[in-house]
């Protein structure tokens, strides 16, 4: 499905419940400038940062979104993001950062209305290969031969 089409969608929907929301298609480079300037009131557009790290996405949750929606970051989401984001224990990272999804739920004031799925492809001859709580990078230790 294009943006278009699921922008469309999007406004037909908030116009059932009596939102009008106005189309304004543009390139990404005038849009990037109006969102990171704070002068748009909401997008839909792909967003990559350059690598798909938790702490990325977190950053901007808490502090360029944040911002736009007028949120004053509570001190113990800005700690939980930190601290998952300089542990090294990948167990204890990704409960550290399953509480700060909570934590964002819990908060409810935006979301991510599509999420990006990276796909690992691995040879069969390769065996032990795991993913590390950020879901893009490997531990390659325990990668052998199968």
């Amino acid at each position: 499905m294009s943006y278009q089409t699921l922008a469309q969608k999007i406004q037909a929907d908030l116009a059932r419940v009596g939102i009008k929301a106005e189309l304004a298609p543009m390139d990404q480079l005038n849009m990037r400038t109006m969102y990171l300037g704070g002068k748009a009131q909401a997008v839909l557009t792909f967003w990559n940062p350059p690598a798909p790290e938790n702490q990325l996405w977190a950053a901007a949750t808490i502090d360029r979104v944040s911002k736009r929606v007028h949120w004053d970051v509570p001190a113990a989401v800005r700690k939980l993001v930190n601290d998952a984001s300089a542990e090294r224990d990948n167990a204890k990272s990704a409960v550290l950062w399953k509480q700060y999804q909570e934590a964002m739920v819990d908060a409810a004031h935006h979301f991510v209305l599509i999420q990006p799925i990276y796909q690992i492809a691995v040879r069969k001859s390769v065996a032990g290969l795991q993913l590390t709580a950020a879901g893009w990078m490997t531990e390659l230790a325990g990668a052998k031969p199968a």
